[in-house]
Order: C-alpha cells, then sequence, then structure tokens
C-alpha cells in the first residue's frame, strides 16, 4: 500500500544566496570571456614617459634626504663639540630636559633656568629645538619619498605586465613567467629578492629584434644583458641598507652613535639614486627593443589557450632549435 503523497520538494536555497551564487557565476564567466580575447602589441610609450617623471623625482628626494641627513650631522657634531655627549628626544617634554641637563653635567632645576642665558640652561631648549626642526623636515622629506615610490612601483608593476604581455604578440613563445606572476614575484616576500632579475632577463631576451620569429624562451636562454644583473644587485643592496632598517641606530641617544646613523643614512640615499638610474636604462632598453621587434613583426592578435587546447597539448614548446643569443 502506498502513501498518497508524493516525493517530498527540495529545499529551494534562499533568494539572496541564490541571487549571490548567480552574479558570482556571472562574474566568473565574463572573466573567462576576458581572457579568452584576442590581444595584440602594446606600447609602454606613455607608461615609460611617466615612470621616467616619477623617477626623477625619486631621485630628487633621495638627494635631497641625502642633505639634510648630511645637515643633521653636521649640526649634532657642533653640539658635540661643546660637550654634549647625548642627543635630546625629539618633542622633548620639561622633565625630559631636566634629565637630559643631568647627563649632561648640567646644572638646571627649573624653567626660568632653561631660558636664561645666564646659566647655560638655554643650550639645552636651543639644542631641543634644532632636533626638533631637524625632525620636522626629514617627516616632510619622507612624505615626498613615500609619495615619489609608490608612483613608481604603480607604473613600474603596468610597465612590466604589459612587457611581459607583448612578448606573444611579438612571436616570442615558452614563457616561464605568465604576465600575472611577472608582476606576482615582486610582491613576495625573499622571492622578490631574485625572481624579478629572472623575469626581467626573460622580457629582454624575448624582446630582442635580432631573435627570429617563434623564438622559444623555455628552451634558449640566451645571454643575459649583464647591466640586468648589476641592476638588480643595486635594487638588492639598496633595500638591505634603507633608511627603514638603519633609522633603528637612531634611537641610541649617544651622540657619536647618533653622528655615525644620520652619515649612514646620508650614503644609503645616495645608494638608492643608483638603481633608479640604471633601471630606467634598462626599462628605456626593453621598450626600445619591443619597438624595434614590432616594427619587424607588424600587428598580431594572440589569445590564451583554452583548457580544452591545453589539455590537448596546444601551445606547448616545440622541437629544440640550434639556435643562441
Amino acid at each position: 500500500m502506498t502513501s498518497g503523497r508524493g516525493p517530498r520538494p527540495r529545499a529551494r536555497a534562499p533568494f539572496g544566496r541564490r541571487e549571490s551564487t548567480t552574479r558570482r557565476e556571472d562574474l566568473i564567466a565574463r572573466a573567462r570571456n576576458e581572457a579568452q580575447k584576442p590581444w595584440g602589441y602594446e606600447s609602454n610609450r606613455s607608461t615609460l614617459l611617466w615612470l621616467s617623471i616619477a623617477l626623477t623625482v625619486w631621485v630628487l628626494m633621495a638627494l635631497i634626504a641625502a642633505w639634510d641627513n648630511n645637515r643633521t650631522a653636521s649640526m649634532i657634531e657642533s653640539w658635540q663639540a661643546r660637550g654634549f655627549r647625548t642627543v635630546p628626544v625629539g618633542q622633548a617634554t620639561i622633565i625630559q630636559l631636566f634629565e637630559f641637563a643631568e647627563v649632561n653635567g648640567i646644572d638646571c632645576h627649573s624653567t626660568a633656568e632653561l631660558t636664561s642665558a645666564t646659566s647655560g640652561c638655554d643650550q639645552i631648549v636651543e639644542f631641543a629645538g634644532d632636533v626638533n626642526n631637524a625632525d620636522s623636515t626629514s617627516a616632510i622629506i619622507f612624505v615626498g619619498q613615500l609619495v615619489a615610490l609608490i608612483a613608481v612601483l604603480y607604473l613600474l608593476v603596468s610597465f612590466v605586465h604589459r612587457a611581459s604581455r607583448n612578448l606573444r604578440p611579438l612571436k616570442s613563445e615558452g614563457q616561464k613567467f605568465t604576465p600575472g606572476w611577472a608582476v606576482g614575484w615582486m610582491l613576495i616576500p625573499i622571492a622578490n629578492f631574485w625572481q624579478p632579475m629572472q623575469v626581467f632577463a626573460e622580457i629582454w631576451r624575448g624582446s630582442d629584434p635580432a631573435a627570429p620569429l617563434g623564438l622559444q624562451l623555455n628552451e634558449h636562454r640566451g645571454r643575459r644583458s649583464p647591466l640586468i644583473s648589476f641592476w638588480w644587485l643595486t635594487v638588492v643592496a639598496s633595500l638591505l641598507l634603507s633608511p627603514p632598517i638603519l633609522v633603528r641606530a637612531l634611537a641610541n641617544a649617544d651622540i657619536q652613535a647618533r653622528i655615525d646613523a644620520y652619515n649612514l643614512l646620508m650614503w644609503s640615499d645616495i645608494l638608492m639614486v643608483l638603481p633608479a638610474i640604471i633601471g630606467l636604462i634598462v626599462l628605456r632598453g626593453i621598450h626600445n627593443r619591443q619597438e624595434a621587434r614590432f616594427a619587424i613583426v607588424g600587428p598580431n592578435l594572440v589569445k590564451a589557450p583554452t583548457p580544452e587546447e591545453r589539455a590537448a597539448g596546444k601551445g606547448e614548446a616545440r622541437p629544440r632549435r640550434p639556435w643562441r643569443r
């Protein structure tokens, strides 16, 4: 005997959840369609122009910072010559000024004495004022450096992504680094000490106007430009000797240690100029090579292989060719 009731209906997902799922599926489908759209060579001319401007500003800010750190070191040296053994903290309170005076053997016990020229305590206030002014100037310069750095990084990422994406339209196949990973390796800690150099080396080789059409980058390493290796070594060196690392030495109240720290900061700022200048030369070289290769190849649309084409092996490396560069 069977029941008169039919099978229990399946529970429906709430309307909001169904709408969210549909929207997510639409976004995924749209992203896949965009990925399958053919693309061609895109010049980096305008990006390189803005990057040149940003790097110029960065170099100027680094030189200004070097000048400011040298000036601060000289200022502290002048106070050292007047017998001070430590440096007052920035924005010091009255109590901290009294403690600073005691450490340096100056007898100050009242606020009135700090402003009295006869007691010698006025030197404490003057020294603290010089330190405050130096800190304020350094903070303004740091903001300028930070803005320039953000602009440089944004434009550099844009340049690298487009340059890497241009390799296939320029008929250089078999990239080890996709455009996404060409940028991604620059953002991954530790790995960004050496992987970006490999990325730039691949873009450099794939942009060579003298290389044959259909060049397989995964089969032919070719010769890496010594300039790229030297450039990236200067980048790593500037990161290891960057002001955020050296500035920890400024926490030391000893006056000679503080002078040494500001001198190191000055040389660190000067060192940052070198990778900026060499980097601009490398990026201009990549752009010029891609423009020259495009003049040979001409307009050429390519598209990413579909999952089915990847499964069938389409787009895999061709047989090894006896070509070296």
